[in-house]
């Protein structure tokens, strides 16, 4: 499960266009842990109409 307060931090990031790759590029670097690209497409998934 994702902390609550990062669970924003990746929505704001694929709003501004980053892809789920950078995203999860990002978090490894900045936070040391990784998370897969099932977990951050169902997260993204939810804000996609």
């Amino acid at each position: 499960m994702l902390a609550e307060n990062l669970e924003p931090r990746i929505l704001s990031m694929y709003g501004l266009g980053m892809s789920l790759r950078d995203i999860s590029s990002h978090l490894k670097e900045m936070y040391d842990m990784d998370i897969s690209h099932d977990t951050l497409a169902a997260l993204t998934e939810k804000i996609v109409p």
